[in-house]
């Protein structure tokens, strides 16, 4: 990636690059963040559920059951090039 003509490294960006961080340590890590947007959005849907749109709900939901790349993707086709 460049921003404003400097290539930033990819270790900057993709953390399990980094030398310091062991798989043990990269998979703690996504835990503690897959169980931070499961508490927060699990508050959000029951707040905010009638009011939600459909396709955000099934973005919460996708979530919520840990769901795969393939379940969101088919959630949000993008155009392939």
């Amino acid at each position: 990636m460049m921003v404003e003509g400097t290539n930033i490294p990819p270790w900057m960006l993709q953390v399990q690059l980094q030398r310091e961080i062991s798989d043990v340590t990269y998979d703690a890590g996504a835990q503690q963040l897959r169980d931070f947007f499961q508490r927060e959005l699990r508050v959000y849907l029951d707040r905010n559920g009638p009011q939600l749109d459909p396709l955000g709900r099934e973005i919460i939901e996708c979530c919520l059951r840990d769901g795969s790349l393939e379940e969101y993707e088919s959630l949000l086709p993008v155009e392939k090039r």
